[in-house]
């Protein structure tokens, strides 16, 4: 019997923008980049952390909304894979990426399970004496990054060439866009057009609601 193909990841969700959602669709169709295709996508809305600074998190309810917004609908209603988007550590501490794992897991059981993510945890840094994000800080980290079979999707820029890592680890050179949240909200900030990097709806709601320091004189 076949095993069920999985793919996993987390975001802040803060905010939800262009790249977030071309690597959703990315996920969603891997036969475009010549790769089997998955039975399932988890999209998972990641809550508090140590390791970021969450004074510029928006509220949970509005990181939800700004999710709900940037999924179009046919990405929800595919047939395959499903799409599953969860919210469970929105309003508490993230659950570490091994108890999601193992969560789902238990859900699918004898499933093959990829965690799919950005360069920034894999790459080795000099803080960490040359180790990754992942084995110095994550939870069972060392385990995961020999063990766990992770999609490594990095913007352009931040490319890794795979004799850098471990067997377990798939790297897809793709082009996706170049650009990250921080960026985007250091221009609403700064009163900086920022609509071409976010969503229509996912833009009219950061103005509405006044998020990241988007002033009403601003509003054009």
């Amino acid at each position: 019997m076949r095993k069920l193909r999985i793919a996993a990841g987390g975001t802040a969700g803060n905010m939800p923008q262009i790249g977030h959602l071309a690597l959703l669709k990315l996920l969603m169709n891997m036969k475009a980049v010549g790769l089997k295709e998955f039975d399932l996508v988890f999209c998972i809305l990641s809550g508090e952390s140590n390791q970021k600074n969450h004074k510029i998190l928006a509220p949970p309810d509005d990181r939800i909304a700004m999710m709900d917004l940037m999924i179009p609908r046919y990405l929800r209603i595919a047939t395959k894979p499903d799409l599953i988007v969860r919210y469970d550590d929105a309003y508490s501490i993230n659950s570490p990426t091994a108890e999601w794992i193992a969560r789902i897991q238990h859900s699918y059981p004898g499933s093959e399970i990829t965690w799919y993510t950005g360069a920034d945890p894999v790459v080795p840094r000099a803080e960490f004496n040359g180790k990754s994000e992942i084995e110095a800080q994550w939870y069972r980290g060392e385990h995961l990054f020999r063990n766990q079979r992770f999609l490594v999707v990095p913007r352009p820029g931040l490319g890794i060439l795979p004799k850098e890592l471990p067997p377990n680890f798939q790297v897809i050179n793709t082009l996706l866009p170049g650009i990250s949240s921080s960026m985007i909200r250091e221009l609403i900030a700064e009163g900086k057009p920022f609509e071409q990097f976010v969503p229509r709806a996912v833009a009219q709601y950061i103005k509405t609601h006044g998020l990241y320091g988007y002033k009403e004189k601003n509003r054009g």
